[in-house]
């Protein structure tokens, strides 16, 4: 009678165990694609910043050229 006991709770256990291993592994799943989905828009920025600062400079120069 005690060793199916034991039995049970050990396979409760067991099972339990790997259900929260499952749930980890998907929370890091899911923190990994929201990083690189932060990383993507943040690389985004960036380039957008660079294309206005070149439209800025750019327009810079066409009026500084254009006063002369």
């Amino acid at each position: 009678m005690y060793n199916s006991i034991q039995l049970e709770m050990d396979n409760q256990r067991n099972e339990t165990r790997a259900e929260l291993n499952k749930a980890d592994v998907h929370l890091e799943d899911i923190g990994h694609r929201a990083t690189l989905s932060m990383g993507d828009l943040r690389t985004e920025m960036e380039r957008a910043k660079w294309d206005n600062t070149r439209r800025g400079i750019g327009t810079s120069g066409v009026l500084a050229s254009g006063s002369n």
